[in-house]
């Protein structure tokens, strides 16, 4: 009797050995099973941490892990894109900043002495870089190019235009006799040379100090405004001409259409070239400052009983426009 007792205990024994042996791997399959995708999901944002965008989570696991570990490595795969594409914005806007820096030095850093003239520029650009121009360089004895332009578009494509454009201005102007002679050799450079899609007006005079002549052309540009101290009048000149870079398309005649108009300068007379950034200078409301604002203010300053100098004038017209629009962001580069 005590035998079969001892026997029944011993299976007692081994059987509750056995089922825990098997509860204790039980458990422990079940605990790696939900246990290991949490260790691996800590680690892999440990190493997010770290800045390691790169490697994924694998998909395994329960459906709950499944989802977590895709939807983390969604997420990591869109920071990894964003991050990526902030390197690119910032590379970007430094090189953007560089070819500021580069264009500002394709503009004239002081302006020549003239004999007989007294000048002035203004430059602003809507953005960091632009597509207008400016440019007064000498081309021969008593003899100057003067050059005020607008690249149609804004950034970086009017600016490398422009850039261009200036260096065949100055090349073609030191063997031209005339105005008009420069602006058609421009133009017929251009139109191999200019992207599509593209054209520039533009005012080009030459100024002879000897006999205080100057003779101007203009491909669609804005009208200089003339004004002639004796009679105290002032005039907006506009002679016939296309925008550079247009005549491919549409005619094969540029240098006939292109018209050039001489002037004999006389004491206190003013000429005033500008891009459609002065007169299309907008305020708050939308409206525009306008040409006709800009004839009175030009007419109000050179008309009173003391006139000011160019330089005077500029700053004037400055303050004027800031002004006028409050301050508001310009939509197009000013220039004059």
């Amino acid at each position: 009797m005590s035998g079969k007792l001892a026997n029944a205990r011993l299976r007692i024994v081994l059987l509750t050995t056995l089922l825990l042996l098997f509860g204790i791997g039980g458990i422990f399959v079940l605990s790696n099973y939900f246990v290991s995708p949490i260790v691996k999901i800590t680690q892999r944002v440990r190493r997010f941490t770290r800045g390691d965008l790169e490697s994924e989570l694998p998909l395994e696991g329960a459906e709950e892990f499944f989802e977590i570990s895709r939807a983390f490595n969604e997420m990591i795969t869109r920071l990894s894109q964003d991050r990526k594409n902030i390197v690119a914005r910032e590379k970007m806007a430094k090189e953007i900043e560089v070819a500021s820096q580069i264009q500002k030095t394709l503009l004239p850093r002081e302006l020549p002495e003239i004999s007989g003239l007294e000048v002035d520029a203004f430059y602003r650009a809507a953005s960091i870089v632009g597509g207008d121009l400016y440019d007064i360089f000498p081309i021969g004895q008593q003899r100057y190019c003067m050059v005020v332009a607008d690249v149609s578009g804004k950034g970086v494509p009017a600016s490398l235009v422009m850039s261009m454009l200036r260096t065949v201005i100055q090349i073609n102007a030191s063997e031209a006799t005339s105005a008009h002679e420069v602006l058609t050799r421009v133009d017929r450079y251009l139109q191999s040379n200019m992207p599509p899609g593209m054209f520039i007006t533009i005012m080009l005079i030459i100024y002879d100090a000897e006999t205080s002549q100057i003779k101007f052309v203009s491909a669609g540009h804005n009208p200089m405004l003339y004004y002639r101290a004796k009679g105290r009048r002032l005039s907006a000149l506009n002679p016939t001409g296309m925008p550079l870079g247009m005549t491919s398309t549409i005619s094969d005649d540029f240098d006939k259409r292109l018209e050039e108009v001489q002037l004999e300068l006389k004491e206190g007379d003013l000429f005033f070239v500008f891009t459609d950034g002065v007169n299309e200078a907008t305020n708050r409301e939308g409206e525009q400052f306008g040409f006709d604002r800009l004839k009175e203010f030009m007419r109000g300053h050179l008309t009173g009983d003391e006139q000011p100098t160019v330089r005077q004038l500029s700053q004037a017209l400055v303050s004027e426009l800031d002004e006028f629009s409050g301050f508001v962001k310009a939509t197009d580069d000013i220039t004059f």
